[in-house]
């Protein structure tokens, strides 16, 4: 193992300074690994990953200026050796199958346990088996159904951002976003945007 923990280097992203500072924690004591940076959003992740070249990527869901999931194409485009695992409070059986579109072989809950984070942590870093896909239980959970757009749709309008602002955002149409709007309320069975909120936030999904 320490031959392979030279060569890596890994880059925490999340907007939370204690979950970096965990982390950081359990990477050096845990797995020896001492190089590592830090973003705490979109942007400055970006600019990380082009001026450190890192070798691995954790990364949250949600950041104030954006999220992770419309970020994986680029990442993927233009690092495609770099490995990712989402780290996040937002529910797997939701927003995992969205992310794996992109390649990333691991998502882990922060609820999850120690044992848990080490396990899926050693696997993420030194190949040690992979973190494979596991069938969910999706029918309680009615944003499971939503594609991986009407994902990136929906962040925006749990955080009341209108249409105009949205299609700006995600480089779309205001009618392709009016039609992907709607489908997110006819699939979710939300009358109205507090309905859509109500229901998000009972399934642990907040902007």
């Amino acid at each position: 193992m320490k031959d392979l923990q030279k060569d890596i280097s890994v880059l925490t992203a999340d907007d939370h300074t204690i979950v970096r500072t965990g982390l950081h924690m359990v990477l050096q004591l845990r797995f020896g690994i001492t190089r590592y940076y830090e973003a705490d959003s979109c942007a400055e992740l970006l600019a990380s990953v082009r001026r450190n070249k890192p070798t691995h990527l954790i990364v949250d869901s949600i950041f104030k200026d954006g999220n992770s999931l419309e970020l994986m194409p680029v990442l993927v485009n233009l690092f495609p050796g770099l490995k990712v695992m989402v780290y996040s409070m937002l529910p797997a059986d939701v927003y995992e199958a969205a992310f794996r579109k992109h390649g990333v072989a691991f998502y882990l809950h922060k609820s999850s346990s120690q044992e848990k984070i080490e396990s899926t942590l050693r696997a993420f870093l030194f190949n040690d088996g992979a973190d494979a896909p596991r069938a969910r239980e999706a029918a309680s959970n009615p944003f499971a159904q939503l594609s991986t757009r009407e994902l990136e749709v929906l962040h925006y309008l749990l955080r009341g951002e209108a249409i105009g602002e949205t299609a700006s955002a995600l480089n779309l149409h205001k009618n392709t976003v009016s039609t992907l709007k709607s489908r997110i309320f006819e699939k979710v069975g939300a009358a109205n945007l507090k309905e859509l909120i109500d229901k998000a936030s009972a399934h642990q999904i907040n902007p």
